[in-house]
């Protein structure tokens, strides 16, 4: 019997289950979710004075939830390309690196030898910034795989840098909507600590098989965030398309 036979009998949560207990075979049956790769280390090249910097230089974009401003946000890429990013409805425009960003960037990621030689080692040719004033502040579970990084076809590496106060991480593997809320696998989730000058890579299809988020907390110190990516597949009006 079908789930569209057996709707009719269930209650939406016992529809749910039966969802995420199908795409959990079904991942399990075709395991490409081992390819995937999560590094952490900590990086004494970020200073407190860096993120002061980008605290007082950056033209910060507001982002709003559906009820309330849930952080700021800077877009930068490399130059030449014109790539809008989205949050949800809302629409940031590109800015091209400045000159003092990319020096701050190569001096947090240099021991991560990207030096251009090979497709392995290319560096990143934008940048996220996000900035949570507070604990109120946060990104609920979502996953990187906006058609601009193809990581739902690819192996597509994304390194965060945290700069600021420390805020909880949390992973889960990705399931069937619960009344079109994302939500992970029950008991797939896990927690880290994000503080000051860690860096943290989600590597391989991590983006088409898990979920993240930046929960809420009880923080009053501000934290910046910036993820670094590569646009492999540049949007329509780009000069770099």
């Amino acid at each position: 019997m079908t789930i569209a036979e057996k709707a009719g009998d269930l209650t939406p949560r016992e529809l749910s289950d039966i969802k995420e207990a199908e795409a959990k075979a079904k991942r399990e049956a075709h395991p490409e979710a081992m390819g995937i790769l999560m590094y952490m280390s900590q990086e004494k090249g970020v200073s407190y004075a860096d993120f002061e910097q980008l605290k007082e230089k950056v033209e910060w974009t507001e982002i709003h939830g559906a009820a309330a401003l849930t952080r700021k946000t800077m877009w930068f890429v490399k130059k030449g390309c014109r790539c809008p990013y989205s949050y949800g409805k809302q629409q940031v425009s590109a800015v091209t690196f400045p000159d003092w960003f990319l020096d701050m960037a190569k001096r947090w990621l240099n021991s991560l030898n990207l030096n251009d030689q090979d497709k392995d080692s290319t560096f990143p040719n934008c940048v996220n910034l996000n900035l949570y004033e507070h604990g109120d502040h946060q990104v609920a579970w979502h996953s990187d795989d906006e058609p601009l990084f193809r990581g739902k076809f690819q192996d597509t590496r994304i390194i965060s840098v945290t700069l600021g106060a420390m805020r909880k991480f949390q992973v889960g593997l990705k399931a069937p909507r619960r009344g079109g809320i994302l939500k992970p696998e029950k008991g797939s989730m896990a927690t880290f600590n994000l503080g000051h000058g860690q860096v943290c890579t989600m590597e391989g299809l991590f983006q088409k098989h898990y979920l993240h988020q930046i929960a809420k907390g009880t923080t009053r110190q501000a934290r910046i965030n910036a993820t670094f990516r590569n646009i492999v597949e540049h949007a329509a009006g780009c000069p770099l398309r």
